[in-house]
């Protein structure tokens, strides 16, 4: 067995992805950044997976500090009461996002897995990384939820053995939990009393971090030499709570958020236990009734007080770039933030060389996973960029009567890139039931019959044909993209719309302070 790295970085191979020389100190500065790469599922009710790595990072203030990137591999459709769709990718589109990502990339680079479709997928990945220089990886085996979905069924066996074969030997760390290290290991024995030595040999990996083995206790045991294993078992209160969606996302993400800052392996696995104790200890005080399973409150550290945690969900629909991700991760930030909880219905993927278009049915079903759910239901809803006609006039459809608040802002719909037709369906189709459209004045020079009083110096609220307000930006705003979040946090909480615009405004002023 090789000695465990203490760290979560691997430097790209310098004679198989070149990095240009920066041009400019901001380049430059890019190129010091650690990279840290989720490669994962999205979980529409913004609980787990890519939800609970962005919420994370932002929660521990590393959402500044490091360039986070992220390679979709699924879309599920979840709530408080399981599973309802999962939608994986194809090796294609994973490999095109991983290309994206590494392509002249240069610096240290973190990774942390999460669901990955089926065998194909973790072979290919497998085979993926091995041709790089691999220092350190975190890998959460995700096989089951907390609802107890089997998310591969049948084929859970296959999935394991290419976990074991493929990944885990690439591992500086996975994290699975009882039941998880059970089917990896293959055994229903007592684990508590499993050599550590023998675990790490089954796994093939050099430090395993195993959760739940007891009410409070988590294990780590890792190599630390050649012929010595060490284990340190890791205790803390039992929290009784529903409340656990997304806790393994959670911790492997905290954990590999501490080993970015060069943590030793206890020690980046005491703070990221820390953290989840918090969460769930806030969340905790939210009633959920059994058999559901609400989120976690990452964002706990940011209250005053442990009671502050009230989970109002705002809603993004729309594009998710997994070579920027900057929509998706400034709108879990913000609504964050604002005490509210994130949830996603992502409509394509798009990326360098990559387009990618749900279909309906899968659109449907993360709607539906939410608002079939009373815990799950959105208090306002974000549009971003939707890209075909049909789809716009289907969502338009489905949201019709759902009473909800609508926020369209155009820097989130990127109305300079759309086409003349999609953009006529944005007008006659969402504009119709939207609650607040957010433009600037030289995008609504088409538009007639506009009253407007002004709400501070710098921007404008209207009513005009259309949405029911609209408020106009300065013209030479051209990168505020956290205006939607924030005002649909406000509306979410019960706020009106000339209040929640009024909030948003005073909030910007502290921001500024």
């Amino acid at each position: 067995m090789k000695k465990i790295f203490l760290g979560l970085f691997f430097a790209v191979s310098q004679n198989v992805l070149a990095a240009p020389e920066a041009t400019t100190e901001e380049e430059k500065m890019l190129e010091q950044k650690h990279k840290v790469v989720y490669i994962g599922g999205s979980d529409s009710c913004g609980g787990a997976g890519l939800q609970a790595f962005l919420k994370t990072f932002s929660a521990l203030g590393l959402d500044e500090s490091t360039e986070i990137k992220v390679v979709l591999t699924a879309v599920t459709a979840q709530n408080t009461t399981g599973v309802q769709g999962v939608y994986p990718m194809d090796w294609d589109s994973i490999k095109k996002q991983l290309n994206n990502i590494f392509f002249n990339a240069s610096g240290p680079i973190s990774i942390v897995t999460g669901f990955l479709g089926d065998k194909v997928l973790i072979e290919n990945l497998g085979q993926y990384l091995k041709e790089k220089t691999l220092a350190n990886l975190v890998v959460d085996p995700v096989l089951t939820s907390k609802t107890g979905y089997h998310f591969f069924g049948q084929g859970e066996s296959d999935v394991v053995k290419a976990y074991r074969e493929h990944l885990l030997p690439l591992a500086s760390i996975t994290t699975p939990n009882r039941f998880e290290l059970e089917a990896l290991m293959g055994t229903k024995s007592e684990l508590s009393n499993e050599k550590p030595e023998h675990i790490l040999d089954t796994l093939k990996c050099s430090a395993a971090v195993i959760k739940q083995l007891a009410e409070g206790q988590d294990r780590l045991v890792s190599w630390e030499e050649k012929d010595a294993c060490f284990q340190e078992d890791l205790k803390s209160d039992f929290i009784k709570t529903e409340n656990l969606h997304g806790t393994g996302c959670t911790f492997a993400s905290a954990l590999a958020a501490f080993l970015t800052t060069e943590q030793s392996n206890v020690a980046a696995c005491k703070k990221a236990k820390d953290y989840l104790q918090g969460a769930l200890k806030s969340a905790s005080n939210v009633y959920c009734p059994a058999p559901h399973h609400g989120p976690v409150d990452h964002a706990w550290q940011s209250r005053d007080a442990i009671d502050d945690f009230i989970p109002k969900k705002v809603l993004y629909v729309g594009s998710f770039d997994s070579l920027e991700n900057q929509k998706v991760q400034k709108f879990l930030s913000e609504t964050t933030k604002q005490g509210c909880y994130g949830e996603t219905v992502l409509t394509d993927l798009t990326g360098h060389n990559l387009e990618l278009v749900f279909s309906w049915e899968e659109v449907k079903t993360q709607m539906e996973s939410l608002f079939q759910d009373q815990l799950s239901v959105p208090q306002a809803i974000v549009f971003g960029c939707l890209k075909k006609v049909e789809l716009i006039e289907q969502l338009a459809e489905y949201l019709e009567n759902k009473n909800v608040p609508l926020v369209l802002d155009t820097q989130w719909m990127d109305i300079n890139n759309l086409s003349s037709e999609i953009l006529k369906a944005y007008k006659e189709d969402l504009l119709p039931i939207t609650t607040l459209l957010i433009a600037k004045h030289s995008e609504l020079e088409s538009l007639q019959n506009v009253y407007s009083y002004t709400v501070n110096p710098d921007y404008t609220l209207t009513e005009f044909r259309g949405a029911k307000k609209c408020l106009i930006r300065n013209d030479t705003d051209n990168d505020n993209k956290s205006l939607a979040p924030r005002i649909a946090s406000f509306l979410a909480k019960g706020d009106s719309i000339e209040n929640a615009v009024r909030n948003r405004m005073n909030d910007s002023a502290s921001d500024k302070e």
